[in-house]
């Protein structure tokens, strides 16, 4: 089972990653990069976002592949989304590291999920509520007044 620990640190994590652009004399541009609704989606940003900014793109966790390092380049990573792939760079190698992590470790905790049927993610405590038995309340009948 994942740490709960990391998994909760995961499931806020955020910051801003440079995205490398195959455009012709651009390379990597500073986004700001957010795992966000309960560690389902991964989107980002041209910049910090503020309450109502629109993401410029936002992905299923669950729809991304071959998350990795980059073996040659510290502080690179890379994955692949919708035929598509990402190529990464965290400030320190120490956050490109985090970020894979996060990423495996939330990519396969929302598969666990959604083949049990589940949608709830981990609060902060990683205990959640059980309702195991009626209360006398729900035995009594109605409460209600009689509509006759």
């Amino acid at each position: 089972m994942e740490d709960l620990e990391f998994l909760n640190q995961a499931l806020t994590l955020q910051g801003e990653l440079k995205k490398f652009s195959s455009k012709k004399l651009v390379g990597f541009q500073n986004r700001y990069w957010v795992i966000g609704d309960g560690g389902r989606l991964l989107a980002y940003y041209e910049k910090k976002p503020s309450l109502n900014d629109k993401p410029k793109d936002a992905f299923e966790i669950t729809t991304i592949q071959n998350v990795r390092a980059d073996p040659k380049e510290k502080k690179e990573f890379h994955f692949e989304m919708g035929g598509h792939h990402y190529r990464l760079k965290a400030p320190s190698a120490e956050l490109r590291d985090k970020w894979v992590k996060a990423l495996i470790v939330l990519k396969d905790y929302n598969l666990k999920t959604l083949k049990r049927g589940e949608t709830q993610s981990p609060d902060k405590t990683g205990s959640c509520l059980l309702y195991t038995s009626p209360s006398p309340r729900d035995r009594q009948k109605s409460r209600m007044p009689s509509s006759a």
